[in-house]
């Protein structure tokens, strides 16, 4: 699957994760970080702000907003990246500093069925912990 442009890319995730928070019967929420923006990307290339989405079980955003699962796209639109099992507690180590993710080349992924996105999103949220952030 190759995406012409990040509104493309968007619309494609955004697509996919409201299908996945339906076919886990509203047991997921998920929202854009517009309010974060990948550092090493000049704003004037893309705002890739807006392809990032925190993924909450459903409820937690409001009582827990530190505990999510992150899905986002490299700014070459090629790779999907899931964080996951990523935690500040304890003192500042290197565990800390490296960040668990699961990677998905964008040719992995199908527009619909076994293979989209929806499904790996699926499977990120019932097999791996969320990041749990704020905890010291």
């Amino acid at each position: 699957m190759d995406f012409p442009s990040t509104d493309a890319a968007k619309a494609y995730m955004h697509e996919q994760v409201a299908q996945m928070v339906r076919a886990t019967g509203g047991a997921f929420q998920a929202h854009t970080r517009a309010q974060w923006r990948y550092r090493d990307v000049p704003a004037a290339n893309s705002n890739v702000s807006q392809l990032e989405w925190k993924i909450y079980r459903a409820g937690d955003s409001e009582k827990d907003p530190l505990t999510y699962w992150s899905l986002s796209i490299s700014s070459d639109l090629c790779w999907f990246t899931f964080t996951h099992s990523n935690s500040d507690f304890g003192p500042a180590s290197i565990p800390h500093t490296l960040t668990s993710a699961s990677l998905l080349h964008v040719n992995s992924v199908t527009e619909d069925g076994d293979w989209s996105l929806a499904t790996f999103i699926e499977y990120v949220v019932t097999n791996f912990p969320p990041n749990r952030y704020g905890l010291t």
